[in-house]
C-alpha cells in the first residue's frame, strides 16, 4: 500500500492521498489546518479498474468463491488459450480469454473467477482467483474478458511466472466463473505442447 501526505504550512488546506493495492480502491482526504489541528473537509473513496499482475508465487492463490447458487443464468460461451486474435484478426500474444454470457433479465456485477493450470506431463498444478472489479455484464449481454495484463475495460491481470507461460507441455485448464445468485459457470480449456505464441 502507497501513502502520500502533503502538507503546505503557508496555507491552511493539506491533501492526503492514500492508494490502496491495485485493482482495490483509492480514498482522497482533504483536510484543513487550523490552530495546528487536523480537521476533515472532505474525504471520497472511488473504484479503481487497475489490470494488476499476478505476481505472487505462482499459483498460490485461494479459490474464494463461496457461492452454492442453483438458479441459471451466467454461462462461459467459450474460453481460449493461444491462437488468440485481436478485433482485426490479428495474433496476439497467448492468453486466457473468456466469452461470458447473461442470460438473466439482471445486470451481473461482483464476478469472480478461479482458475487452475496443470502440466499434463509433469502435473504440477496452479490456482489463480480474481475478481472483476468494474467489470458489469449487462443483462442478455454476451462479453469477452481477456487475462493479458493490458489496461482496459474487461482486461485483467495474469502471473507471467507461472505455467502458463514457462512450460512447454501441454496444459490442462479449469475456470470457474461466479456471480451472487447464479450458479456458478465451469469450462475446460486444453492448450497444446509447446511455448506461448506470441504476436508478430
Amino acid at each position: 500500500m502507497n501513502n502520500k501526505i502533503l502538507f503546505i504550512t503557508g496555507g491552511v488546506i493539506a491533501i492526503v492521498i492514500t492508494a490502496a493495492s491495485l485493482g482495490k480502491s483509492h480514498t482522497t482526504t482533504q483536510i484543513a489546518l487550523i490552530d495546528h489541528q487536523v480537521v476533515v473537509t472532505k474525504e471520497s473513496t472511488a473504484a479503481v479498474t487497475q489490470n494488476d499482475p499476478q505476481d505472487i508465487v505462482p499459483g498460490t492463490y485461494k479459490n474464494e468463491i463461496t457461492n452454492t447458487s442453483t438458479s441459471t443464468g451466467l454461462s462461459i460461451v467459450s474460453g481460449i488459450v493461444e491462437n488468440n486474435l485481436d478485433t482485426n484478426g490479428k495474433i496476439v500474444n497467448d492468453h486466457l480469454e473468456l466469452a461470458l454470457k447473461n442470460f438473466s433479465p439482471y445486470d451481473m456485477a461482483n464476478i469472480e473467477v478461479y482458475y487452475t493450470v496443470k502440466d499434463l506431463t509433469t502435473l504440477h498444478s496452479e490456482g489463480y482467483y480474481k475478481k472483476l472489479n468494474g467489470f458489469v455484464l449487462k443483462a442478455g449481454a454476451t462479453q469477452s474478458i481477456n487475462f493479458d495484463n493490458k489496461v482496459g475495460y474487461g482486461h485483467f491481470g495474469i502471473n507471467k511466472s507461472g505455467v502458463y507461460f514457462t512450460s512447454v507441455n501441454k496444459l490442462q485448464f479449469d475456470v470457474w466463473v461466479s456471480t451472487p445468485k447464479y450458479k456458478v459457470a465451469h469450462i475446460q480449456i486444453m492448450k497444446d505442447a509447446g511455448g506461448a505464441e506470441m504476436k508478430d
